[in-house]
């Protein structure tokens, strides 16, 4: 599984092992690199602590380390061929290999979906959409494919095939738990489930979980703390 971050670094994941290296789109906007400083093995690092540097004819840039853990391995070709650094072979162009420690910081991390675009509502029943300025067109292309989906799905709930309280739309996102099992019993097809047929994804994101009742939970808090009793009975 690859994840990035929002500067365009990328860990793909291996047990408990991350390789990390940086997007296609980060090595296109910095230009030909001609210096690459790279972390040490046996490095103790925090996500978020800067560990690498790529200079370019434009500019020196800082890359941040997604996950905490330990730097077992570093790409030391790099150092002597930066030449060979370029959009087309960034997965090639790896820089280092980490032991994580934390494997809950992958879940601040972007998948193979799609960045989140910032959404507004300018006009009453109205939506507007504004996808991340740094996506090329065919990934647009992509996300408004998604969105004519499903507006598909959403017709079909309008028109009865499918009933209000169980479809695709209020069930997702379906894991993988789920669409493996020996027994279905939704209106709906398993494939339509993971996604349209023209939308599938040669690297499919599956969440850890289900859809979370978010308001549910902003109800209902639940202490986990000592109850009032114990803290008197320590104080005695």
């Amino acid at each position: 599984m690859i994840y990035f971050t929002k500067d365009h670094e990328w860990i793909e994941v291996d047990g408990n092992i991350g390789t990390i290296g940086i997007s296609p789109h980060a090595i296109e906007q910095l230009g030909d690199v001609i210096f690459v400083e790279l972390p040490v093995d046996d490095l103790i690092v925090v996500a978020g602590d800067a560990v690498a540097v790529f200079e370019s004819v434009k500019a020196a840039s800082d890359i941040y380390s997604p996950v905490s853990g330990i730097i077992t391995e570093v790409n030391e070709q790099l150092v002597d061929n930066v030449a060979s650094i370029t959009p087309e072979t960034a997965r090639e162009s790896w820089l280092y290999k980490i032991k994580i420690s934390n494997h809950d910081e992958l879940n601040k991390l972007m998948d193979y979906g799609f960045h989140a675009p910032t959404m507004s509502f300018p006009v009453a029943g109205t939506l507007m959409i504004e996808p991340t300025e740094s996506e090329s067109l065919k990934e647009i292309d992509r996300f408004c494919d998604a969105m004519i989906a499903i507006a598909g799905e959403i017709a079909k709930v309008e028109d009865g095939t499918w009933p209000k309280e169980d479809n695709p739309l209020v069930n997702a996102p379906h894991v993988m738990e789920d669409i493996i099992a020996d027994e279905w019993h939704h209106p709906y097809s398993r494939q339509e489930a993971v996604a349209a047929t023209d939308l599938r994804q040669a690297n499919k994101y599956w969440p850890p979980v289900a859809r979370v009742d978010n308001a549910f939970g902003d109800r209902h808090l639940i202490c986990s703390c000592p109850s009032l009793e114990e803290w008197q009975e320590a104080a005695e």
